[in-house]
């Protein structure tokens, strides 16, 4: 049975408190509590905390605090080519089923199988070290393999969040853990530290600080933050008191009190006592406890003896029981029949978990080597095929295959001239009524950036400016305008583009645009961008297909105009290498809304690409200024029809090179300061338009710098640039 869970965050948040579900807002960007709170402690179910909370963060996912529900989640994770799936299949083969009376899809596309704590209450899971009263983070050290972790403490999300669903939901009948898994979920017991070994610490350490270093101490343990932000924060209290201000367990007792009185939750005498212990013994036998702690030797320098650690438990079921991460890799089960041993799957969940074992085989993220393919196949053997494929999809301009970049700094008309490959490519019609592409293809346009309304006037005005009907036009075309979200860096959103595509039956082109939205890796940065490549050179593999991006260019430098086009992109380095065709806009001109003029150095890697040419878009409005109908001309190198436009661009320069010097004569008279900022201030135009002229009037021998001392000091006219500049105004 799933009850009714309602559509509105808000309203669910409330339903679950309702029932008596601690709930609290988690940040739909970075799936943590808000800041300013104490995390998964602020959860509630009062009415009108709750209503106030969402009225202040509307799009805030439902957190539930599982402790304070008097709740258990064992969370199976399936992200990434993860195999929390299998794993759960061996764990529930050796310690028997788990109940799915509440069990839902996470977002991930894993699960949360939530359960009755069998230990409620605040210290139910924490009792001292020696009742072996704490619980496991997850269950790796049961042998059955990773990805299945046990949520007690913090918090799970909720549906209707992002794409969470309950597959069966009732409060009634919410079920207890079963005895076995209740009982591995507790970690063993812990051997006693005795109390010699606590005398021998008490007596080699001292036992009072002066008050600046006790000020200091407190200042560092405030700055820990409170317990639930995570990282091992009582272990690094307990380091601060008794290792780096070297405070016996007595004497220290009263700054980790204070602490932690005022840090998310007052630990108890026992839950102290249990850290403590735990620590020392873990540090003093080697035991790597998180990377703030591993091979840290904080315990071992105030004489506490190494306590033999807890024998290994006995496996319940004695049969060996094959496991995931050991047994054969080709015997394992594809992703989706994983899923769907422990949960049903809808078409579309099955779909993008099929996807997914792909994306992850084919990048080498997956579990499963075994359908790997030998690297290498003779030249011969290569020389002997026959490709009768057509090699072009837009002869001149992009090949098929591979991967097509389309770049340009912004407003030069990136999407206009992406959204003329597509609808030429998919209606058999000319590429900017110049390059052919044969029979009509199938495509799939993903516009991060355009509103739907834009992308309709877009797609109307191409298609009447090449003489169609729209219809007609985009009839084999596949659109999506704005408000998906997209990380290419992410596995499962691969598998998502993968999943959709196939579902369409395939495409020939897929279009991505701006690349600087569909990833979260650092576009300056060519290690970065690499890994973003490739792995659109994955979906193209796995989606036979030619993929195209609009990209960005990067900011304008002095010597900009000494680059090609595609070493202008940003992250250049790595895109521009990696793409097989490129289409580089620059010096944009025209009014921008009704006219559209740029320049376009076209690459296509191992053939004969369509050259240098401009590229001319006249735009006709409606009276909403909506395009109505767009037209592109081709005017190639060398045609009188450009050399207007070439001595206007030539002009402006000039002019804006003697605007600068101008500027550099006045602040000179005032003895006023001429640095690059203030003579941008005085001319206006951008840091590269300013960049330009100071290079070239340099060149020119008519500016150079001036100095005081070493340090640079601005720039100065010399007597060549003062007698130019005097003609100027005399002429």
């Amino acid at each position: 049975m799933i009850d009714a869970v309602p559509t509105t965050l808000a309203d669910a948040a409330l339903w679950y408190a309702s029932h008596g579900w601690h709930v609290l807002p988690i940040n739909e960007n970075t799936k943590q509590p808000y800041p300013g709170g104490r995390g998964y402690l602020d959860a509630t179910t009062d009415a009108v905390q709750i209503a106030s909370r969402w009225s202040r963060h509307h799009a805030a996912r439902i957190g539930l605090s599982l402790r304070a529900s008097g709740l258990v989640a064992v969370d199976v994770d399936v992200s990434g080519g993860k195999q929390g799936a299998m794993t759960l299949a061996a764990l529930e083969a050796k310690l028997g089923p788990l109940p799915r009376t509440c069990v839902q899809r996470s977002g991930g596309g894993g699960l949360h199988i939530v359960m009755r704590d069998p230990s409620p209450g605040l210290d139910g899971w924490t009792r001292t070290h020696a009742e072996g009263g704490s619980a496991r983070g997850n269950f790796d050290g049961l042998g059955c393999g990773p990805h299945v972790d046990l949520k007690i403490n913090g918090f799970i999300v909720l549906a209707p969040s992002g794409s969470y669903r309950w597959l069966a939901l009732d409060f009634e009948t919410i079920p207890e853990v079963p005895p076995a898994w209740a009982e591995a979920m507790r970690k063993p017991a812990l051997a006693a530290v005795g109390d010699h070994d606590i005398d021998d610490w008490r007596a080699s350490i001292k036992a009072t600080l002066d008050p600046r270093d006790a000020e200091a101490l407190r200042a560092a343990l405030r700055d820990l933050g409170p317990r639930a932000s995570g990282n091992s924060t009582t272990f690094r209290a307990l380091r601060l008191v008794h290792h780096d201000f070297g405070l016996a367990v007595e004497d220290g007792a009263a700054f980790v009190a204070a602490w932690s009185a005022n840090c998310g939750k007052q630990l108890t005498d026992d839950e102290l006592d249990r850290q403590l212990h735990q620590s020392a013994e873990r540090d003093a036998s080697g035991y790597p406890r998180g990377h703030a702690r591993k091979h840290d030797g904080v315990f071992s320098r105030v004489g506490l003896a190494p306590v033999p650690s807890a024998p290994t438990p006995v496996a319940r079921n004695p049969e060996p029981t094959p496991s995931p991460a050991t047994g054969p890799v080709n015997a394992a089960p594809a992703l989706a029949d994983q899923l769907a041993a422990i949960a049903p799957l809808s078409e579309w969940e099955r779909d993008v978990a099929t996807a997914l074992s792909d994306v992850t085989r084919v990048l080498g993220t997956s579990t499963d080597q075994g359908a790997a393919l030998p690297l290498f196949i003779s030249a011969t053997d290569l020389l002997a095929m026959i490709f009768t494929e057509d090699p072009w999809l837009v002869h001149g301009l992009a090949k098929r295959g591979g991967t097509i970049v389309i770049s340009g700094e912004p407003k030069c008309g990136k999407s206009w001239a992406l959204t003329e490959l597509a609808i030429a490519v998919c209606s058999g019609t000319l590429a900017f009524g110049t390059f052919a592409t044969g029979e009509p293809q199938r495509g799939a346009y993903f516009y991060a950036e355009d509103l739907a309304a834009d992308v309709q006037s877009h797609l109307r005005a191409l298609a009447v400016g090449r003489g169609m009907s729209p219809a007609e036009a985009v009839k084999n075309l596949f659109v999506q305008p704005r408000g998906r979200f997209l990380d290419v860096l992410r596995d499962a959103d691969l598998a998502v583009i993968v999943a959709s595509v196939r579902r369409l039956g395939g495409v020939d082109l897929l279009c991505l645009e701006p690349l600087r939205d569909l990833h979260s890796g650092e576009e300056d940065k060519s290690d970065s961008m690499r890994e973003v490549m490739r792995r659109l050179r994955v979906l193209g593999e796995l989606l036979d297909c030619t993929i195209a991006v609009a990209h960005h260019a990067g900011k304008a430098s002095a010597d900009s105009g000494k680059r090609r086009g595609g070493q202008k992109m940003r992250g250049s380095g790595a895109i521009h290498g990696s793409v097989d065709s490129g289409l580089y806009l620059s010096a944009p001109r025209g009014d921008g809304p009704g006219h559209i003029a740029v320049r376009c150095e076209s690459e296509v890697k191992g053939a004969r690409s369509g050259g240098h040419f401009d590229l001319d878009l006249r735009i006709e409005d409606d009276a909403q200024g909506r395009a109505v109908k767009a037209t592109w001309v081709v005017t190639r190198e060398g045609a009188s029809s450009k050399t207007d436009d070439t001595e206007d661009v030539a002009g402006i320069a000039e002019q804006h090179m003697h605007a600068v010097m101008h500027a550099i004569a006045v602040a000179e008279a005032r003895n006023a300061n001429t640095s690059a900022v203030e003579l941008r201030n005085q001319v206006g135009g951008g840091k590269g338009a300013l960049d330009s002229a100071l290079g070239e009037a340099t060149r020119r021998g008519l500016i150079c710098k001036k100095f005081r001392g070493r340090k640079h000091a601005g720039w100065k006219l010399t007597v060549e640039g003062h007698a130019i500049l005097a003609s100027a105004v005399h002429t």
